[in-house]
């Protein structure tokens, strides 16, 4: 049997490939349209039940690793 570990307080798995649909923080920011992995989120930033870490497969001039709310991602 497979155990599954989910991201933060999520149901969404480590490692599900996932793309930014919408970002409520900042619309002007580079995220929309980017890919990356799913993760825990990380130590900067919103760390609450729906949030998850990102980490883009491609830099940012902010860098590669954030936190996102389950509706801002779509799971690929």
């Amino acid at each position: 049997m497979e155990i599954i570990e989910f991201c933060g307080k999520t149901d969404i798995p480590i490692g599900a490939l996932v793309k930014i649909v919408k970002n409520f923080g900042n619309e002007c920011e580079p995220f929309l349209n980017m890919t990356g992995k799913a993760t825990h989120p990380f130590k900067k930033g919103c760390k609450k039940k729906g949030w998850i870490g990102v980490s883009f497969f491609e830099e940012t001039t902010y860098g590669t690793n954030f936190n996102f709310h389950i509706d801002e991602i779509e799971i690929l």
